[in-house]
């Protein structure tokens, strides 16, 4: 399993990382959007975890353009602080599979779904 994990916040990348490797998953880490979308052109994921507030570029815009890629059917969990019902159905209409809160979920559980729905 590739996870590609795009988020600016180190803490949450590497806590991200240290619970996909302990189900045996490979992380690639991106702090922006820019970054991510050149990782998206280069090389196949099964998975990726998107923050929306990045900076560089964001994550509607990584949704956006995420679809010109190589891995434009590549499922896309989005993770944020954004809260607004409207951000999420936003996320959903531009190709997210599925939105989470991150002070309403847990890593382990996050990991576990994502880890479930991409087999």
């Amino acid at each position: 399993m590739n996870i590609l994990i795009v988020e600016d916040d180190k803490l949450l990348q590497q806590a991200l990382e240290a619970k996909f490797n302990e189900s045996n998953a490979r992380c690639t880490i991106c702090g922006d959007g820019k970054e991510a979308i050149q990782k998206l052109e280069k090389a196949d994921f099964d998975a990726v975890v998107l923050d929306l507030v990045m900076p560089e570029m964001d994550g509607f815009e990584v949704l956006k353009q995420k679809k010109d890629t190589m891995n434009a059917s590549t499922p896309t969990f989005v993770v944020s602080n954004l809260d607004a019902e409207s951000d999420h159905v936003r996320a959903i209409e531009l190709g997210a599979t599925k939105c989470y809160l991150k002070a309403k979920v847990t890593l382990k559980g996050l990991v576990e779904e994502i880890m479930q729905a991409t087999k």
